[in-house]
């Protein structure tokens, strides 16, 4: 959204909390980009609101989108390893800032760049490590059948003790929650027991229901 419109959706929200209180859990959060050359700028906003919880997020990295699959379908085998490794660096960047909560879908070019889970590199632990060292959660992101981070990221991360999260990101009400079960019971497989959820950008680990 717009600068000018957060200070709207803020008043939704805090609305809603009051409206539904005692009958659903309504929690305040944002999803924000990684913009190193913002983060300032977000840090002062983010400040300002009663948030429960910061998603923060890579759309773009070195000038690369994270949906174009044309642009990567173009590179050398030796390019696509380059941009794989650029990628896990703006996340290992991201959760290092101490501006999110959470890390959003953290391994995504494997939706929509072909052969990308194919390419081993050094740098996914070198970013797991930045991100368990940075006390940030990642977010099992369901947004479509194809859930990211996949098995191979998650296991590591579980190796490295990277604390998980679950995530819709659902842009239609009727998809919140959508495999929701599923995604626990494969966490549980991989050996989470527990996974987070925030309140008042506090953290609280619950227990994984199998």
């Amino acid at each position: 959204m717009a600068k000018s419109e957060f200070p709207k959706y803020i008043r939704e929200v805090v609305e809603l909390k009051k409206q539904y209180h005692g009958k659903i859990e309504v929690l305040l959060g944002i999803e924000a980009d990684f913009l190193p050359e913002h983060l300032e700028l977000y840090r002062s906003l983010i400040a300002a609101y009663p948030l429960d919880y910061v998603i923060g997020s890579v759309h773009e990295f070195a000038g690369i989108g994270i949906y174009d699959s044309a642009y990567w379908e173009s590179l050398t085998a030796a390019r696509k390893m380059e941009v794989k490794k650029l990628f896990y660096d703006y996340i290992a960047q991201s959760a290092k800032c101490g501006l999110y909560d959470i890390l959003g879908h953290v391994d995504s070019l494997n939706r929509y760049f072909n052969g990308y889970s194919e390419l081993r590199t050094e740098a996914a632990d070198v970013m797991l490590k930045a991100v368990a060292e940075s006390d940030v959660v990642i977010e099992i992101n369901s947004s479509d059948n194809h859930w990211v981070p996949d098995g191979d990221l998650l296991e590591r991360a579980h190796r490295y003790g990277v604390k998980v999260t679950f995530g819709s990101d659902a842009h239609e009400p009727e998809r919140v929650g959508e495999h929701f079960a599923a995604v626990a019971g494969h966490l549980y497989d991989i050996g989470y027991r527990e996974w987070a959820i925030f309140r008042h950008r506090e953290r609280f680990m619950v227990p994984i229901a199998r």
